[in-house]
């Protein structure tokens, strides 16, 4: 008999890249609602997927944490998928990093929070296109599928220490936490 997975889980992956897609669609509308000036702050550099060093300011790093997944619900499994997203923001007024890192994290909320409450079958849509920097050119997601995601909270995001690079940039970051409830059959 061929192998055949007890449980359709396909772990965060899917769902991260389609947060990601979601934000990089909606970000600059989001930056130009925050900072009431549109145009005044521009949408990520940096798309990352693992803790590596950048140079490119803005940044945006999503992570998936420990998934749980409920073994109660079977013959489907309900999970729950963790995600970290952190990012950060450079200026060589340190003044100017403060109110840019609250701005970018505001509008990362934003982007979330409306894409789940406002238009939740944003999820659900094939051939958005994801961030160059994470996955290369011409990459599109391929959506999740229709009811498999219940539900998606955003922390409101935590900041960091400001911090002096050796070029005299001052840099800092904030962070989020994301929960993404899952059913997969």
């Amino acid at each position: 008999m061929a192998w055949a997975p007890a449980y359709n889980v396909y772990g965060g992956e899917p769902l991260i890249r389609q947060l990601l897609a979601i934000v990089n669609r909606d970000i600059q509308a989001a930056l130009d609602f925050v900072s009431g000036d549109p145009g005044s702050l521009r949408p990520f550099a940096s798309y990352q997927l693992a803790e590596s060093p950048t140079e490119n300011y803005p940044a945006i790093l999503v992570l998936q944490s420990n998934p749980k997944v409920d073994p109660e619900t079977a013959p489907g499994a309900a999970q729950t998928v963790p995600v970290i997203c952190a990012l950060a923001v450079a200026h060589q007024n340190p003044n100017q990093v403060a109110i840019q890192v609250q701005r970018y994290a505001m509008a990362v909320w934003h982007v979330l929070t409306a894409s789940w409450v406002k238009t939740p079958g944003d999820w659900a849509l094939a051939g958005l296109p994801l961030p160059e920097s994470a996955y290369g050119p011409g990459q599109v997601t391929t959506g999740l599928a229709q009811g498999k995601l219940n539900r998606v909270f955003v922390e409101p995001p935590g900041y960091g220490e400001l911090r002096q690079t050796p070029k005299s940039i001052f840099v800092k970051a904030a962070s989020m936490s994301i929960e993404c409830d899952l059913f997969e059959s």
